[in-house]
């Protein structure tokens, strides 16, 4: 999927970024799956990875060989992260450790300007979990140059309402929902969003478009229903 802006740099356009929200990487998600996504995020060769949150089931346990997997995918591709509320169930210091030392950048109220070595730049931004953690816009941004080309990665899109990100930021991605993980003819009982419009796929908060993927893993239990896992790549380009 693409999306267009005439803020983006001529230079950057196609630039292509991965979104890998909801691993729930425990019991219920092993390491063979993750290495398979592992690889097939490679074999796809964006030029950027976020990681939407949920890595792990539990961050008590577990975060090690995560990590080795994860480290294998930045080592060839620079990868970001943010963090959700399953990050923050047990020992999200450790996690946290972990995945930093596996070559993750972790964006916890932060943002990095990222593109090509010497060449052009956008803004990708990441804020805190809307539950577990404490989002904070205000730090997110500060610092960003103005007019910069901005993507804003979060857990949870509720935090899409958040107020200052009107005429600040281009796009936002999220996870959280698992696009209904269930549905039935169309009913989703379960989306972990307070907002009817944040459920799955392309929409439009307040001046910017949001997208919500339907993420890669499971939690609560180990099915799907009409919600098939996603990897999905979000294609930039500049508008004329």
């Amino acid at each position: 999927m693409a999306v267009a802006s005439d803020r983006l740099p001529a230079e950057l356009d196609g630039f292509r970024i991965a979104v890998l929200a909801d691993l729930h990487y425990g019991p219920m998600v092993g390491a063979g799956f993750v290495r398979r996504i592992v690889a097939q995020t490679a074999r796809l060769a964006p030029d950027a990875v976020v990681l939407c949150g949920d890595t792990v089931e539990r961050s008590s346990s577990g975060t090690g060989p995560l990590a080795g997997m994860i480290a294998e995918l930045a080592g060839s591709v620079p990868t970001y992260a943010v963090l959700g509320n399953h990050d923050y169930y047990g020992c999200v210091g450790r996690y946290c450790r972990r995945i930093r030392a596996a070559g993750v950048e972790l964006l916890v109220n932060a943002h990095r300007l990222i593109g090509p070595a010497g060449g052009a730049k956008i803004a990708l931004a990441g804020l805190d979990d809307l539950d577990d953690g404490a989002p904070d816009v205000a730090a997110a941004l500060d610092g960003i140059p103005p007019g910069t080309f901005t993507v804003l990665a979060a857990h949870n899109p509720d935090l899409a309402d958040s107020p200052g990100l009107n005429g600040a930021v281009d796009l936002m991605v999220a996870g959280h929902t698992h696009g209904g993980q269930i549905r039935l003819f169309g009913w989703a009982p379960i989306t972990f969003t307070r907002n009817p419009a944040y459920k799955r796929g392309m929409t439009r908060a307040a001046g910017f478009p949001l997208y919500i993927s339907r993420g890669l893993g499971v939690t609560g239990m180990p099915i799907r229903v009409d919600a098939d896992p996603e990897l999905p790549i979000i294609t930039l380009r500049r508008s004329q």
